[in-house]
Order: structure tokens, then C-alpha cells, then sequence
């Protein structure tokens, strides 16, 4: 089967294992659709006289709202295409929709969650081609969805017309914003998302996937915080794949453009979008698919019918009960997530080296987190300091939960086992009297594995000081060859200094009390056992690499940290 029948195949699935036919609906008039459109409450006053509803819209436009905050200073707006006044278009006040184009100052409209404590905060972009913006129907309406269930929301008028790179540097702005003023705003910086609507919902999916560098040059210390949202909502995606012609709604081509690179550090998306949009419900398929791909938490509902630009907006059709959808969904936002950083080596790289999930996507799963990974391929007890400093550069908050699992390449490298402290007589007052007693003090000699652990650990403790920190132990090794130079016998051999990885483990453990830290023991209690060839399913490859557990080993992992320190994490 080729991809593009593949895909096919999985919108026809989807649609055949999700949702319920919903007969279809005739056309209805203007009026009719204007009287029926059910949200807000308030749309539906009964204006029937062009007069009434023109004392309607004036209104709307003009009713009393929280104050709007420009988000670039005088004179430093990058990308800057005009000086032009924003416009008020007329030509969908019929629908009660508040359109406007010409936007070269652009601002958002926050709209607070009620209540005490921190909320989480969801940034709004509405559609409208890259051409105008629907500031009503997919914005103000959406941020008072988003209040009642307990998100404050950000409507970002971002600059338009045809202006997508420019749009781009406006998202990327506010969330730095946002995060920086969290106090000010009551927010929380670690449940940060975004929403957006048709060329809205395109803009969510560049910012999703174009975090990592921003595409203007520093303004203030707002650009110094991440402008990554901690989650996605597209709704009614357009214009996501290759183009194979002129149309930017519907091509044959199953592929994501390359102007958004999905990976593993993607956020979790619930993307919306009904076979009937001119859009092609194939754009949400494709997106779905890789976001999957790339083992990214993705939930991806399509809807019999529906059409385009509904929003809240209730018709009469299937994709009506897309919000109650997307709120259960997003509850898991609604509560302060643990922030649970990870550190290691290959077992815990986000590359995922001999599966396609680690034990900390299955944790984070089970307990609704979403996991801060810093391991790397390759690394040692020496390496855990720098993956601390450089989560230290990228995050302002402590984190809740700190997992280190390391150690195997220490043994591996012939690392010497070394010593906790040096100890040296010193003077000292005892109960009033000067005498000489016994010192010790931390050793941090970084040729030794307990000296590399002080040292990590010592950074740790000073610099993350609210946070519970687990130890994980090595696990048992067998038999693995990277290429001609890199062949690691099993367990049963020492290395070249004569230690065996039960040495390693054992210090692993001593370091639990020495830093008052939890050690989880997996050599012990993960069940994992490589150098029997009936537990070969649990890793990698049988014949070249029993060294990396495999997804089924990963998640026996998950399931032995779990059972040890569960509590921790909910």
C-alpha cells in the first residue's frame, strides 16, 4: 500500500471508529444561520432590523474588555510592512463575526481565568487566510470557553495581511512575554499553549515546530525565556502539505511541508477538522501522522460534517461536540503538571536509542507529566552536571522530580571507583574547648565515579533545592557491538580494572544515602536479566545489542520506578 492510500485508509478508519453518522443538514439562509448560531448567549438578542443588528455589532466592537498589550516596543517591531491603522471589515457582520485586517502594531487582549493561584494559559489566533482576523468567533469566544474551564487566554492580534514570517515572531514574542510577566498575569510559565483556527491553526503548528530559534534578533529579557507552547490545539488546520500545484487546499501530496519540522520535543496536539472542509481532512491525517511518527502524544478527531470556520458555533452537525472533546482533553492541563526532569545516557536519550519509547514516556503517561529530557548517548556520571546546567539555562523553575540513571558507561570506561571524602584531622570548639577531631570532605575528583557523583550531585542539591531526587542503578549488561571498536562483552567480565558492574551498582546505591536522595534498584527489581537469551524481546537485538532495552524493556523500567516511587509523580 503507497503512503498516500495509507493515509486514506486511516481518515476512513478514523471516522469509521470514532464518531456516529450524523444525517446531513440543507443549506440555510444567512438570517436562518445567523438566528442559530447558539454561542455566545448573548449573540442571540433578537435583533431582526438592519438597524438592530448594526447597534449589535457596535457594541461588540466597542464592548468594555480587559486593556490590550502590545507586545513590541517603540520602534523595535521586526519585519515592520507598514504603518497603516488596523481595519474593521463589514462584509461578515452579517454572521456577527468582528473581522479586521491592516494590522501592523500587534497586540493581545488577555482574558484572566477566575479564581486564585497560578492558571494555565492558552493562546488564541484566530483565522482568516493570513489575509484578516476573526476576533470574535475564534477569539474572544474561545477565551471564555477556555475561562470555564479554568484557562486564562491570550487573543493575539497578530500582524496581517500576508505576513506569515512576521505572524510567526508575534507568537513567538507573546509566549516569551507571557512567561516572563507569569506573576503579573497569574499564570503559570509550565502550561502554556496554544489554539488557533483554519490559517490560525497553521500558525500553531509553525510555533509547535519553529521554537527553537526565534526569527528576530533579541528585544529585551522577554527573548530570553522559551517560546516552546507546552501544548497545541489546531483547529481546522490550512495549508500543511507539500504543494503539488497552485491550490493551497486541496494536493495529492501526503507529506508535511518542511517549514514545520515535527520531532519527539513537538508538544501533544488535539487537532480538529470534518471530511466536508474545503481545507481536505487528509491536512489533519498527514499531521496526525507524523506528530505519531515521531511518538508524539497526538489525538486527532474527524468529524463526519461540519465545513470550515464554525468555532464554538453549534449547527447542527457532528463536529458541534469538538469542545467537549477538547475540554476533557485538556484537563490534564488544568492541574499543575510535575515538572520531572530526566538525566542520564542512552537509556534516557530523547532519541530513543534501541526503541521507540522510553521508560520515561511511559511514566509520563501514566501520571499526566510531560517529561524534561536531557540524557545523552554516550555519557557518564561526569556528563550529569552539564544536563543539570543546561536544563538550568532553559528553564526558570525548579523542578519537582529529578531522575538520574547512570553509571553503566562509567564501568564501561574503567572509571576508578574512588572515595566519598578525604578525611584530615582539623581543630574545632566542642563544648568549649578547642580540639582536634577527625574531618572529612566531600571528594570531588572527577577521574573517580563517587567524585563525579559529588560533584553532580553537590550542583544538584544547591541549585535545585525543593526537588526530590531519584537514583536509578544500572541494570544488569550483556553482549552489544557498535562496529569494529566498540564491542562490550557481558557482565560476566570484568573491566579492565578488574571492577564488575555490581561494584558500580553498589556505589549507585551507597550515593542514596550519601546524598539523601531515593534509589530506585533496577538491576534488581526491573526484572531485566540480558545474559539469558529468554529475555532477548526486552532488548534491542538479540544477536548485536542486548545492552538497550527494547519498548517492552522500557516499560518494565517504567513499571519498577512506578512501583518504588510512584507517589513522587502524581
Amino acid at each position: 500500500m503507497n503512503k498516500t492510500n495509507l493515509f486514506s485508509s486511516c481518515a476512513a478508519f478514523a471516522v469509521l471508529s470514532v464518531l456516529v453518522a450524523f444525517s446531513a443538514f440543507g443549506a440555510k439562509t444567512p438570517e436562518e444561520v445567523a438566528r442559530e448560531r447558539r454561542y455566545p448567549a448573548r449573540y442571540c438578542s433578537g435583533a431582526e432590523t438592519r438597524e438592530e443588528i448594526a447597534a449589535l455589532i457596535e457594541e461588540l466592537w466597542h464592548k468594555e474588555s480587559p486593556a490590550d498589550t502590545k507586545i513590541w516596543p517603540e520602534g523595535k517591531i521586526p519585519m515592520k510592512a507598514g504603518d497603516a491603522p488596523i481595519k474593521n471589515c463589514e462584509d461578515e457582520l452579517w454572521q456577527r463575526n468582528l473581522v479586521v485586517t491592516d494590522v501592523n502594531d500587534p497586540y493581545f487582549r488577555f482574558f484572566p481565568a477566575p479564581g486564585d493561584g497560578a492558571k494555565p494559559v492558552v493562546v488564541i489566533l484566530p483565522g482568516g487566510g493570513y489575509l484578516r482576523l476573526g476576533l470574535n468567533k475564534e477569539g474572544s469566544e474561545i477565551a471564555e470557553w477556555l475561562n470555564s474551564l479554568g484557562f486564562s487566554a491570550a487573543v493575539l492580534v497578530y500582524r496581517a495581511p500576508n505576513q506569515r514570517d512576521a505572524a510567526l515572531c508575534d507568537v513567538q514574542r507573546t509566549i516569551g512575554l507571557l512567561r516572563r510577566d507569569a506573576a503579573k498575569y497569574s499564570i503559570d510559565p509550565g502550561r502554556v499553549g496554544v489554539i488557533g483556527f483554519s490559517a490560525g491553526a497553521n500558525l500553531t503548528v509553525r510555533i509547535a515546530t519553529n521554537w527553537r530559534k526565534r526569527l528576530y534578533a533579541r528585544v529585551d529579557n522577554a527573548d530570553d525565556f522559551s517560546c516552546r507552547p507546552d501544548f497545541q490545539l489546531p483547529i481546522y488546520p490550512w495549508d500543511l502539505r507539500t504543494r503539488t500545484g497552485k491550490s493551497s487546499t486541496k494536493t495529492s501530496s501526503m507529506d508535511i511541508r518542511p517549514e514545520f519540522p515535527v520531532d519527539a520535543e513537538t508538544p501533544p496536539a488535539f487537532i480538529v477538522q470534518s471530511i466536508d472542509d474545503f481545507c481536505d481532512v487528509n491536512t489533519t491525517v498527514a499531521y496526525d501522522w507524523c506528530l505519531r511518527s515521531a511518538g508524539v502524544d497526538s489525538v486527532a478527531r474527524i468529524y463526519p460534517n461540519g465545513g470550515h470556520g464554525y468555532g464554538l458555533r453549534r449547527l447542527g452537525n457532528a463536529v458541534d461536540t469538538w469542545p467537549s472533546e477538547a475540554a476533557a482533553w485538556l484537563g490534564k492541563f488544568v492541574r499543575p503538571q510535575k515538572k520531572v526532569l530526566f538525566l542520564g545516557d542512552s537509556i534516557t536519550d530523547v532519541h530513543h536509542v534501541g526503541c521507540t519509547k522510553n521508560y520515561w514516556g511511559f511514566l509520563a503517561e501514566r501520571y499526566g507529566f510531560e517529561p524534561l529530557v536531557y540524557g545523552i548517548n554516550g555519557q557518564r556520571w561526569f556528563d550529569i552536571k552539564n544536563q543539570a546546567k543546561k536544563y538550568k539555562e532553559e528553564h526558570s523553575e525548579c523542578p519537582d522530580v529529578i531522575f538520574v540513571f547512570a553509571g553503566t558507561n562509567d564501568f564501561n570506561s574503567d572509571t576508578p571507583l574512588g572515595e566519598w571524602y578525604s578525611v584530615a584531622d582539623a581543630k574545632v570548639n566542642k563544648n568549649g574547648n578547642e580540639v582536634v577531631l577527625k574531618k572529612r570532605e566531600f571528594s570531588f575528583d572527577l577521574g573517580t565515579l563517587r567524585g563525579r557523583i559529588n560533584s553532580a550531585m553537590s550542583y544538584i542539591r544547591d541549585e535545585f533545592p525543593t526537588a526530590r531526587v531519584v537514583l536509578l542503578t544500572p541494570i544488569h549488561r550483556a553482549y552489544a557491538s557498535f562496529g569494529a571498536n566498540n564491542v562490550q562483552p557481558d557482565e560476566s567480565y570484568a573491566n579492565a580494572l578488574g571492577l564488575f558492574i555490581d561494584d558500580y551498582v553498589a556505589v549507585v546505591k551507597e550515593a542514596g544515602n550519601v546524598w539523601a536522595a531515593k534509589v530506585v534498584d533496577l538491576n534488581a527489581d526491573s526484572g531485566l536479566y540480558p545474559v539469558s537469551r529468554a529475555h532477548d524481546a526486552y532488548f534491542s537485538n538479540a544477536e548485536r545489542d542486548r545492552l538497550h532495552p527494547s519498548t517492552a524493556g522500557h516499560e518494565r523500567i517504567a513499571e519498577a520506578i512506578a512501583l518504588a516511587v510512584g507517589d513522587l509523580l502524581k
